[in-house]
């Protein structure tokens, strides 16, 4: 079995769209490797994949437009805001 070639540092450890792994070099073949994760649609991550919603939000964040915001509930848990049942 052939190991995946080695991502660059920038995209090591921390969720990147599919676009910013095109931009840096990566091949859509290793964009499909055993060793990347796809947390969202688009969204790609080196496993393993940390767990928590602080984690779950910056995957996210990729996808999101640049004036938009995690409110309510989500912004509750990410400040450790006690919440009701």
């Amino acid at each position: 079995m052939v190991r995946p070639s080695e991502l660059c540092a920038g995209l090591q450890a921390v969720p990147f769209s599919r676009a910013t792994g095109l931009a840096n070099g990566v091949s859509p073949r290793r964009l499909r490797a055993g060793d990347l994760t796809a947390p969202f649609h688009g969204i790609r991550q080196t496993l393993p994949v940390p767990e928590g919603i602080a984690w779950q939000c910056r995957a996210y964040r990729e996808r999101m437009r640049p004036d938009a915001a995690f409110s309510h509930g989500t912004a509750a848990r990410l400040l450790g805001l006690p919440l009701p049942l």
